[in-house]
């Protein structure tokens, strides 16, 4: 028999009359909407699915973000791992005072494995807006523009390129293989070291942070750094999950924070300078 499964809401009787049946007899899945391998263990073939448009927040310690950015990445996840087990048809439910953007954007989203999507508006007083992602680290989240014809494993090659080039000859990479390396000119230990994690995935590439100075890599998950192509594929999506800083918490806000938004602001830009007018 087929799950009747909820994403997005806490037990609420205002969601349940929505979908046609009473809270008992809805799967209200919990499962952290930001890890997609998770999301995707949670999901089965058969299940019918419902997904909350707009109820994505993240309970990072620290979280550098547009809620557009959040809900897209949460939603894609959400497509994908639905794609991955075979479901065909998802119902986006769409609070009542949502903006219009907020349910378009969902829907769009959605359909880009090629699910049927269907829409129903949420009465009154539905509780939706469950936090997702309880992390002690930071995420970071960023649209950048996509070049024509440009692919995500050009973009992670071209960021690694790139970036010494904002530091003058203070900053080198080093890419062997699926490792990249970031440090300091004439330094022994690098800042970071990364590893990109296998993937049959064009329109995605994950690195694992693995070590380096400035990152406590020390708990049972690593963190993740991504890129991956929007639906419209002339943007992508950048996004750091679960970072956890080796620095004092007051001095990584106030500087290692910062400088991430100030490059991925110039990364953007760069980016943006390859795009024809």
């Amino acid at each position: 028999m087929a799950r009747v499964v909820v994403i997005g809401s806490v037990v609420d009787n205002v969601v349940a009359a929505t979908v046609g049946l009473p809270t008992a007899a809805i799967t209200w899945l919990t499962v952290d909407l930001f890890d997609r391998k998770a999301l995707r263990k949670a999901l089965r073939p058969n299940d019918d699915l419902h997904v909350v448009a707009g109820a994505m927040g993240s309970l990072a310690r620290l979280t550098q973000a547009r809620s557009s950015e959040l809900q897209y990445l949460c939603i894609d996840n959400v497509a994908r791992a639905a794609a991955g087990v075979g479901l065909v048809n998802v119902t986006c439910l769409v609070p009542a005072r949502a903006p219009s953007w907020i349910g378009a954007d969902a829907q769009a989203a959605l359909a880009t494995y090629g699910a049927t999507v269907n829409a129903q508006r949420l009465p009154m007083g539905a509780r939706t807006g469950v936090p997702h992602g309880r992390s002690l680290g930071v995420r970071s989240v960023q649209r950048l523009p996509l070049p024509p014809n440009r692919s995500i494993p050009w973009l992670v090659e071209g960021y690694f390129a790139w970036l010494p080039t904002q530091f003058g000859t203070l900053l080198t990479t080093t890419a062997s293989g699926a490792a990249y390396t970031i440090g300091l000119r004439g330094a022994g230990a690098p800042l970071l070291e990364l590893a990109q994690v296998a993937s049959d995935d064009p329109m995605l590439v994950e690195l694992h942070v693995v070590g380096g100075v400035l990152a406590d890599t020390t708990g049972p998950t690593p963190a993740r750094f991504e890129f991956r192509m929007s639906a419209d594929t002339v943007s992508c999506i950048a996004a750091l999950h679960d970072f956890v800083p080796r620095l004092p918490w007051m001095v990584y806000v106030a500087t290692q924070a910062n400088l991430h938004i100030m490059v991925m602001a110039r990364f953007a830009r760069h980016l943006a300078a390859q795009v024809p007018a």
